[in-house]
């Protein structure tokens, strides 16, 4: 209950306006922070300093490790991101977890019948909604 006067005397002070701008400031410097962030990493990376630097090993070892199937695997996954195969497993699956989805509640609304069927005495009606 104490939580309960403090929200409300603070409601009382502080306008739906003020906590609009408040938390408008408030993203705007995280977003400002991060760009800033992001601005950094670019920069180290372009120069070819800093973090460019454990770039260099981390490639020199995936090379190594190239062989001609490893690159039939990794062009055969890339080309899944194509306009026309993207489309269709994107389609499957949405059909797919919408007869899931279809699924799961005919089974439930079923479960939730015969839960009433059973709880209720003979001869009651059931209570409206």
């Amino acid at each position: 209950m104490r939580q309960d006067g403090l929200l409300r005397r603070l409601a009382s002070y502080v306008s739906a306006r003020a906590v609009l701008v408040i938390t408008a400031l408030a993203g705007g410097l995280i977003i400002l922070g991060l760009t800033a962030a992001s601005a950094g990493v670019y920069d180290a990376v372009a120069e070819k300093d800093g973090i460019a630097g454990l770039d260099r090993p981390v490639l020199d070892q995936v090379i190594a490790l190239r062989t001609p199937f490893v690159d039939q695997l990794f062009t055969w996954f890339t080309e899944l991101g194509g306009p026309l195969r993207m489309t269709v497993i994107a389609s499957a699956i949405t059909l797919w977890l919408a007869l899931l989805i279809t699924a799961h509640r005919i089974f439930l609304a079923l479960r939730i019948a015969d839960v009433e069927r059973r709880t209720l005495p003979s001869g009651t009606a059931r209570p409206k909604r």
